[in-house]
């Protein structure tokens, strides 16, 4: 009977050990937040980012560059690391790198666990002249690892972007064709109505030059309009396809903690038969 009990005593360690160690992987997955303090501007303005980092388990290295995307340029000296975060974090370093604009640090004792957000930086950028569209403010090169295994963390992280609407009141409020406003060929046959037969002949064909360039003029910011969907579309679709890949990442998370405690209810049952059997032989 003691052999049957201890049998059992074993499998619940082993058990507690699979379970404490599948529910370690899950929480290593991470959101990096980039945030704005407006989401609609102007050219001229300046928008104020922060990144931040949800909870997050076994950060040993960090490394992360800001992607600004066209439309907004990058404010010189404004990217600064949060306030003692190399102390907070544990970590033997932690810069931010102007040329570069990298986020980087790394430790070598102990990795960084938190269970809240972890303001990591903050920067500014200007808006452009002349723009006018979404601006999608992110991350790239992302390469996180934990310091006492090096085991890659990187593919669980995801980035959250900021999104900024530039001018879009003015852009759906409509523009006028500059080729429409006036027909220089019926003005000119209006003001020179006494004039000769080949004066009139010389307005007409620079009206319709005039209606030409118009309609190329319209025509070519129609085309630019097209472009700038279909940047935003891309971009969208970018978006998108990093949400369902983190989606499909949890949902595999989850399907393997399922997995476990299935398969671990199956190895403790049958020990309680085991333990169950070997005491009625011992009756016998």
């Amino acid at each position: 009977m003691r052999k049957a009990i201890r049998a059992v005593i074993i499998f619940v360690m082993i058990a507690s050990l699979m379970i404490a160690q599948t529910l370690t992987v899950y929480a290593a997955s991470a959101v990096i937040y980039v945030t704005a303090d407006k989401t609609e501007a102007e050219p001229g303005d300046t928008v104020n980012f922060t990144v931040s980092l949800g909870p997050v388990s076994e950060m040993g290295t960090m490394q992360m560059v800001l992607d600004i995307p066209e439309g907004l340029t990058y404010v010189s000296g404004s990217g600064k690391l949060a306030s003692d975060l190399k102390n907070k974090l544990g970590y033997d370093y932690a810069d931010f790198t102007e040329v570069s604009l990298m986020i980087n640090g790394m430790a070598s004792t102990a990795d960084y666990s938190s269970d809240s957000d972890t303001v990591l930086c903050t920067f500014s950028c200007n808006v452009d002249d002349g723009f006018k569209g979404k601006a999608k403010v992110g991350l790239s090169k992302l390469e996180f690892y934990s310091c006492k295994t090096w085991e890659d963390h990187t593919g669980d992280y995801s980035v959250s972007r900021a999104v900024i609407s530039v001018g879009q009141d003015a852009a759906q409020g409509g523009s006028t064709d500059p080729g429409k406003s006036s027909d220089p060929g019926k003005t000119s046959d209006s003001a020179g109505s006494s004039a000769s037969q080949s004066q009139s002949e010389t307005s007409q064909a620079e009206g319709q030059a005039g209606d030409g360039n118009s309609e190329a003029n319209g025509s070519a910011q129609a085309n630019g309009t097209e472009d700038r969907s279909s940047d935003d579309t891309k971009a969208e679709t970018t978006g998108e396809a990093a949400g369902n890949a983190a989606a499909e990442r949890a949902e595999e998370e989850h399907s393997s903690i399922a997995t476990w405690l299935i398969a671990l209810a199956a190895v403790l049952l049958i020990a309680v038969i085991i333990a169950v059997v070997f005491k009625k032989r011992r009756r016998q």
